[in-house]
């Protein structure tokens, strides 16, 4: 697993050494780089946000329901 930060410096030697590596591989590891790094952002942004613990709704149903 890379980092973000691996990632974009893979991406950037990927961009100096395009002449010899050519432009086509280039494009599809970069694409490739750049989708590994929306996951890794969608990953902490899940992480980050809180969880219901019980469901969420259930305490509301639960509040109003035993009168």
């Amino acid at each position: 697993m890379m980092t973000i930060e691996q990632l974009e410096e893979y991406m950037a030697m990927l961009f100096m050494g395009q002449e010899e590596l050519g432009v086509h591989y280039v494009f599809r590891q970069v694409e490739w780089a750049e989708n590994e790094i929306q996951k890794k952002l969608t990953a902490q942004k899940n992480s980050l946000m809180p969880m219901p613990a019980h469901g969420g709704q259930g305490m509301v149903a639960r509040a109003g329901g035993c009168r």
